[in-house]
């Protein structure tokens, strides 16, 4: 083991010197010696003495004196240095290697002279005085030597630096570390030369070098970046063997800013596309190991949005399908594509999280609701295809309709898309044409990914289905009458369905219809006294076993159709005008039954004389016996009221209430009410305010333009619910 011992400097027991010692007769012998040690004959030197003569020399007060006649001395040699011109034309190592030579003699020499001159360097730093010979002579180096040929040392050390980028194994490295640590000795007050003189334009060079290498890349941004990557291990190589690692990281920065983040709209243009396109996971973790600096990681997330909606946009839509469940789960399954690669590939990059997988999620809703009724149709028609075709779910159908559920959290308009699903939920419960199970599934996967306020009525929905399976198990009257009859008991309010109070309650059924009606009814509020049963016609079907001339078929067809086609058990042949005084079926309703009874084609069950596509009240209908069709099962479509003609004469089809004209209603409502629930805590707030409260407040649901409020508080101003002031009519006062 090693122990440092404190160094002691001791008076000598026996001085050679007579008592009468003075500086001038005694520098001679110093100045001789120096000189010596200079040359190199240090050999012929009795250091015991010398250091004897220093001590006598400052115990008799010429401590001062020596030292200024030390530092003459070392001037002297440092000017003959620097007049001898000894780096006058020679290459960059070449110049290089003799000052190294002349930096390593000079190191040695201040070391002795220095050890002589220890006495004195300890005497005059008790009084105060900084003095310390070998420092002294490598200040006069670098001021007498070294500055002058600053710009010498400085381009030749960067010229073999750019030769080492080259190839380490081409430059004389033992020279470039010694010339180095010689910059990094040389101290000029806080900094030293190094930083002073050589890093600044060592960086500048880098700087320069880089901005001309980048040219040789411009045109294949993917092989850029991997010699990008190759360039900084590189440099980071050649400052860690030649400056011990010294200016890597200032020139690591330079090399990114001119490298990457002045040329990073090129690199993520040309590159991050192909890279994901074809998971290209090494390049683009490289991509993403560049863009570390604020402003480049938000340039690759804003060029990673663009290429998730570029992609979007891109997906085809084939026009040429007829069945828009095939267009829709086409679409549907190219967005889910889309995400499924971008997804895949940063989860293997090591980044799907925080800001790369918000910048994805954000760009998906902007394919999503850039055209807003196009993709709430798709992705709702696409889960409606699903559960109608399936009743258990592998784990690929459950990821198919998970991704559903999270591209239907990323819509802006939830409230459009609420009112297809409910239509097409209500349709598959009322036909019971999927799972119960499969159905509650969904709804507890979208009440989690965005809460029960959106599936409450889905759940209302449900529930009345359940409780009318409750109903049928225990009705007893379809038993007596030799007639399976199922009736569904739902509740207004949760059921996309116009008012029960429009609906014709007086339509006159067919007999049988008719008395399992009663029946029913009167089980019914027989268990729930005070309750009102309305009967919706317009949703039920009938099944009819009917035997034509050649062959039998089970005819399925609406309530109405089947009130109409049942009339025929008493008559050969009726006129619409006695069907209508027989049944009592609203005049337009009556038309579009009759219509899909006797034009359609493959369903004509009915006869019509004459054989026009319009009916006339004095149009004759019969049953057609000679229809006949390959399949037993028969379902009787009926017409959209679009594509059915009134009868000359009669009143024309109400007005349907579009999806557009139910949302701007249903809207309406909405934000109605919000305004309402707000004014009632608040009494009093401008418009600008209101509206901003009422957006945040809607905002997981709709988008409350500027229009759409100003047209809600004028119905409220209206209705007496508010008034504007009279001084400011952008304020609101709440009339309680």
């Amino acid at each position: 083991m090693n122990v440092s011992k404190r160094v002691k400097i001791r008076a000598p027991r026996h001085s050679f010197s007579s008592n009468n010692v003075d500086l001038e007769s005694s520098w001679p012998i110093l100045e001789t010696a120096i000189d010596l040690i200079y040359d190199g004959k240090q050999s012929t030197l009795s250091f015991e003495e010398l250091y004897r003569l220093v001590y006598d020399l400052v115990i008799r007060k010429y401590g001062e004196q020596l030292l200024e006649n030390v530092k003459d001395a070392f001037t002297r040699r440092m000017k003959d240095i620097h007049d001898r011109g000894l780096f006058v034309e020679l290459s960059s190592i070449e110049f290089l290697r003799r000052l190294n030579g002349i930096w390593n003699h000079q190191k040695l020499c201040l070391k002795m002279i220095s050890d002589t001159m220890m006495y004195m360097d300890k005497a005059l730093a008790w009084k105060g005085r900084q003095a310390n010979v070998y420092v002294l002579g490598l200040d006069l180096f670098r001021d007498i030597v070294a500055k002058p040929i600053a710009d010498k040392i400085v381009s030749s050390m960067i010229m073999e630096i750019n030769r080492a980028r080259k190839s380490l194994v081409d430059v004389d490295i033992s020279t470039l570390i010694s010339i180095v640590d010689m910059m990094q000795i040389l101290n000029e007050g806080n900094e030293t030369f190094y930083t002073l003189y050589f890093e600044p334009h060592l960086l500048q060079d880098v700087g320069s070098y880089y901005t001309q290498w980048r040219q040789r890349y411009a045109d294949d941004a993917v092989l850029y970046i991997n010699r990008v990557q190759e360039a900084l291990n590189n440099e980071l190589a050649v400052y860690k063997r030649i400056t011990n690692g010294q200016s890597a990281v200032k020139c690591n920065e330079v090399m990114k800013k001119i490298l990457i983040s002045d040329n990073i709209e090129f690199v993520l243009r040309d590159s991050v596309h192909d890279c994901i396109k074809n998971s290209d996971t090494e390049n683009l973790q490289l991509i993403i190991g560049f863009c570390k600096e604020p402003q480049d990681e938000q340039k690759f997330l804003d060029t990673l949005s663009n290429c998730v909606m570029n992609d979007g946009f891109a997906i085809p839509e084939n026009q040429s399908v007829k069945k828009r469940a095939q267009l829709s789960l086409s679409w549907v399954k190219g967005l889910i594509e889309v995400k499924d690669t971008y997804e895949n590939i940063l989860h293997k990059a090591n980044c799907l999280n925080g800001p790369y997988k918000k910048s994805m999620s954000d760009a998906l809703a902007k394919v999503i609701n850039s055209k807003p009724n196009k993709s709430i149709e798709y992705i709702s028609t696409s889960i409606d295809g699903v559960l109608r075709t399936n009743t258990t779910l592998n784990k690929e159908m459950q990821t198919f309709l998970q991704d559903c559920i999270g591209f239907f959290a990323l819509i802006r308009d939830k409230d459009l898309f609420e009112l297809f699903y409910k239509q097409q939920f209500s349709k598959r419960l009322l036909q019971q044409k999927s799972s119960l199970q499969l159905e509650q599934w969904m709804i507890s996967r979208m009440a989690t990914a965005v809460g029960i306020d959106f599936t409450s009525k889905l759940e209302g929905m449900f529930r009345d289905i359940n409780v009318s399976h409750g109903y049928d198990k225990k009705f007893k009257g379809s038993e007596i009458m030799g007639i399976d009859f199922q009736a569904k008991v739902l509740t207004p309010t949760f059921w996309p369905f116009k008012p029960m109070e429009t609906l014709t309650q007086d339509v006159v059924l067919p007999l049988e219809l008719q008395d399992l009606k009663i029946a029913y009814e009167s089980f019914y509020l027989e268990n729930h006294s005070g309750r009102t049963l309305k009967w919706a016609y317009h949703l039920g079907s009938v099944e009819i076993g009917f035997q034509f001339s050649k062959t039998y078929h089970d005819l399925s067809m609406s309530v109405y159709a089947a009130t109409i086609f049942l009339l025929f058990q008493d008559y050969s042949s009726l006129t619409m005008q006695e069907i209508g005084d027989l049944t009592h079926i609203p005049e337009p309703e009556l038309v579009r039954q009759l219509l899909s009874l006797s034009t359609i084609p493959k369903t004509r069950i009915l006869k019509k004389l004459p054989l026009t596509k319009s009916i006339k009240l004095t149009d004759i209908f019969s049953v057609n016996y000679e229809f006949s069709v390959p399949s037993r099962k028969v379902k009787i479509v009926t017409i959209l009221k679009s594509e059915a003609t009134p009868s000359s004469g009669s009143t024309p089809f109400p007005a349907t209430k579009t999806i557009a004209d139910e949302i701007d209603e249903n809207r309406l409502q909405a934000v109605n009410a919000a305004i309402i629930r707000i004014m009632k805590s608040e009494r009093k707030l401008t418009d600008d305010k209101l509206h901003n409260i009422v957006s945040e407040l809607l905002s997981s649901k709709m988008k409350v333009t500027k229009e759409f409020f100003k047209k809600s508080t004028n119905n409220l101003i209206e209705k007496e619910y508010l008034q504007r002031d009279i001084d400011d009519s952008a304020t609101f006062h709440y009339l309680p």
